[in-house]
């Protein structure tokens, strides 16, 4: 079995300060905060909501789909009329880059506020 080197060590040691210092980096640029979110239906903007609380999301017939709750530049959805609950266990959004989407309700939510960049990495 082969020992270790002290320049083994020291390599490792700084690989994981440079990966740790990239989390810290990254996550201090990208949270600048959410000042509201957007509601899309099928594909179409329906609302714009700044104000904090909790709102309740409806379709063009007027049947409740959905609630969304803003709170401290956070949102997420508190419940939903769809089957899998998948929009529900996103839990707090906080990044203006993360959408959070209930595909059987047709419904994006979209966080608002200054991000680093409009362009993502799947957008080429």
């Amino acid at each position: 079995m082969k020992t270790v080197r002290k320049n083994d060590f020291y390599i490792i040691i700084f690989i994981i300060i440079l990966a740790l210092s990239v989390l810290i980096i990254n996550k201090i640029i990208s949270s600048h905060g959410i000042t509201g979110y957007e509601i899309y239906y099928d594909g179409r903007k329906v609302a714009e909501i700044t104000k904090e609380g909790r709102t309740d999301i409806k379709d063009p017939d007027g049947e409740h789909m959905l609630y969304v709750e803003f709170y401290e530049g956070k949102v997420r959805v508190t419940e939903s009329t769809c089957p899998d609950k998948v929009c529900e266990h996103m839990g707090w959004v906080e990044d203006t880059g993360r959408d959070i989407i209930c595909v059987p309700n047709k419904v994006i939510i979209k966080p608002l506020g200054k991000s680093k960049s409009d362009i993502d990495i799947f957008s080429q």
